[in-house]
């Protein structure tokens, strides 16, 4: 299963190869047990290697990959590595390689081994990329998709990906429109239930600026500390812009700073039971 982006500055030309057709099959869950996703180095490029040509007819060169390892500061090259049954080290099943560009994410190359296609692999890569996407901030993720690859676009909606627009006679050999498809399902009112589902399937955890802003909708005692804590902030900064403090206002300027840090320290303790909880979700 795979799909990548041809050479450029930007995908042209994601594709789910024929094997990748099943993907929207029940899959065996054995790689949930004992798989991780975690970043590739230089050195697993010759498996990477391996993988993309078994997978694509025109598959990217190692030029291309250490390009995105070592000079693409918006690339990132994520493997799902398994360790050996036998010996050390371990196995690489697939990688996903995708790039954060400020509030958007552009998945740009994903493939996995023919020996492990349908165990779950290409989901949890896609759901670990979109993860880390959400940790950085981004807005919505995209991609392209050949208008006749039905098993592609179905996967994708399986994920939460929905089409957008098409771009007409975008791909050659043969010709044919591509499909527009975007993941933008990151809304904050329901941001808990879709985050602890990518946490589970791909791996990551919220941040405590993403628990801050969930526990500010949900949670009345924590949007009262922190809007208390920021009032005590706009306070501090007025105080401030005197060049020189008085004896009283010294004092002043002290009172507000333990005052905001208890608020802080009982913000920050919200988050560490919210977190808590959090870790102790069943999988859904």
């Amino acid at each position: 299963m795979g799909f990548h982006s041809s050479a450029g500055s930007f995908p042209e030309c994601l594709r789910l190869s024929p094997s990748g057709a099943g993907s929207t099959m029940k899959t065996r869950t054995t790689s949930d047990v004992d798989v991780r996703v975690q970043p590739l180095v230089p050195s697993d490029l010759d498996d990477v290697l391996a993988i993309e040509r078994a997978s694509f007819a025109a598959p990217w060169n190692r030029a291309m990959f250490d390009c995105e390892l070592l000079r693409n500061p918006f690339g990132r090259l994520y493997g799902a590595l398994r360790d050996r049954p036998t010996g050390p080290g371990t196995r690489l099943l697939g990688y996903v390689c995708y790039w954060v560009v400020f509030d958007e994410l552009r998945l740009m190359n994903l493939a996995v081994h023919p020996d492990h296609r349908r165990h779950g692999i290409a989901r949890r890569l896609i759901r670990y990329a979109l993860g880390d996407g959400l940790n950085q901030g981004t807005t919505r993720a995209l991609l392209e998709v050949r208008a006749s690859n039905t098993a592609a676009r179905r996967f994708y909606h399986v994920l939460g990906f929905q089409p957008y627009g098409r771009r007409t006679a975008y791909y050659t050999n043969p010709s044919e429109d591509a499909i527009l498809m975007q993941f933008t399902d990151w809304n904050p009112e329901d941001f808990y239930i879709r985050a602890v589902t990518l946490r589970k399937e791909g791996g990551f955890m919220l941040t405590d600026d993403q628990i801050a802003e969930q526990l500010r909708l949900t949670n009345p005692d924590f949007r009262e500390l922190q809007e208390t804590h920021h009032r005590l902030d706009a306070e501090l900064q007025e105080l401030l812009k005197n060049h020189i403090l008085t004896p009283q206002e010294e004092l002043l300027k002290k009172q507000i700073q333990k005052e905001k840090l208890n608020k802080k320290d009982r913000m920050a303790g919200l988050i560490r039971e919210y977190r808590h909880e959090q870790q102790k979700t069943p999988t859904p």
